[in-house]
């Protein structure tokens, strides 16, 4: 081999290491765009969770709130109704056991 074909050899193999290396920077790029836009979407969704979260509890407090003002007789009829359904789900069960 002179010293040409030795050159010419090693000027491909810089090419291909110069083509293989600005690849991986734009992939590199790519996922760095990607990782970019998930963060976003996540705290985007973080501020959604926060925000229903917050709703929720609003409701439940409202709720708890409603359930304090019921008159005695509709507590006494809905722990009446409670027991019933725990009175049928016990039923179903041991009829499932059968």
């Amino acid at each position: 081999m002179d010293q040409e074909e030795v050159l010419s050899k090693i000027e491909e193999k810089v090419r291909k290491l110069a083509d293989r290396m600005e690849a991986l920077q734009s992939e590199n790029a790519a996922l760095r765009e990607e990782k970019n836009n998930l963060k976003t979407a996540l705290n985007s969704e973080r501020e959604a969770v926060g925000q229903l979260k917050d709703k929720l509890k609003g409701a439940q407090q409202a709720l708890d709130k409603q359930r304090q003002d019921e008159p005695e007789d509709i507590k006494v009829l809905r722990e009446r109704i409670e027991e019933s359904m725990k009175e049928v789900d016990a039923c179903i069960e041991w009829m499932q056991k059968m």
